[in-house]
């Protein structure tokens, strides 16, 4: 066995490795809201020039924040599938103390660490492993999708409602005085 590392470190470091990527989705994603905001954390807005309801032959001025106009769907790794080719090696034990022996449940309940065997693996084995012994995991991202969280939800309703009309007039059509 080439590499030795027990399968309780595999797995931290897997675990880790994911929770790792799910960070990196969510600042994207707060980057990325965060880009619809000036350095004042004003909302970037565009003015709009729309047929006002209201006159004939006159444009209403309405400005709507960019934030509003397009969707803010949250990514989150739905699910994480481990596919390796290992081999499985021995079994290993730290002895206990000479002095005290293997810890009670007692001494366990209140702090002491319980002894644990380990299983030892050897990933870079790779397809070897799978020939010789069957034995294997596997490895698949799946990004989804999900509902917006109810903060951004309130955060967008609010940048909503601060649309506005800010003039009945065309401004090409209103002379100076």
């Amino acid at each position: 066995m080439a590499l030795a590392v027990s399968l309780e470190r595999l797995v931290h470091a897997l675990s880790n490795s994911i929770i790792r990527a799910q960070n990196l989705v969510e600042k994207a994603q707060v980057a990325n809201l965060r880009s619809y905001f000036d350095k004042e954390n004003i909302p970037i807005s565009l003015d709009l020039k729309l047929p006002s309801m209201q006159h004939e032959d006159v444009h209403d001025i309405y400005r709507v924040p960019l934030a509003s106009l397009v969707p803010h769907g949250s990514l989150v790794i739905k699910e994480a599938k481990v596919d390796l080719d290992v081999e499985i090696g021995g079994v290993e034990q730290a002895d206990p103390d000479p002095n005290e022996g293997y810890p009670d449940l007692a001494e366990i309940i209140n702090g002491a660490e319980p002894i644990r065997p380990k299983l030892m693996i050897d990933p870079e084995a790779g397809g070897i492993a799978k020939k010789a012994s069957g034995n294997c995991a596997h490895i698949t991202l799946t990004l989804s999708s999900t509902e917006n969280t109810e903060g951004l939800a309130r955060l967008l309703n609010e940048v909503i409602k601060s649309q506005a009309r800010l003039s009945e007039k065309d401004p090409a059509a209103v002379k100076p005085a």
